[in-house]
């Protein structure tokens, strides 16, 4: 399992016009995950890894829910 801090988003937008993501926010709040959606899900608090896409990129894992951004996990290992 990797350590990862988790930033939110203070998100715009609705989803007829689309979404942007308007500021980064860092919690000071870490996790122990795998990059699985349904670790990834627990972790977080959220109740359907249906719901969830992630896209990875070299130490930054990107969530939004439900069709919505969400929130970034950022590699702290």
């Amino acid at each position: 399992m990797t350590k990862y801090e988790i930033f939110y988003y203070d998100v715009w937008g609705n989803e007829e016009e689309g979404y942007s993501v308007n500021d980064v926010i860092p919690t000071g709040d870490f996790i122990f995950t795998d990059t699985s959606k349904s670790s990834l899900c627990k972790k977080l608090g959220l109740d359907d890894p249906y719901k969830i896409d992630v896209l990875f990129s070299e130490d930054v894992i990107y969530i939004d829910y439900d069709g919505k951004p969400y929130c970034e996990l950022r590699n702290k290992d």
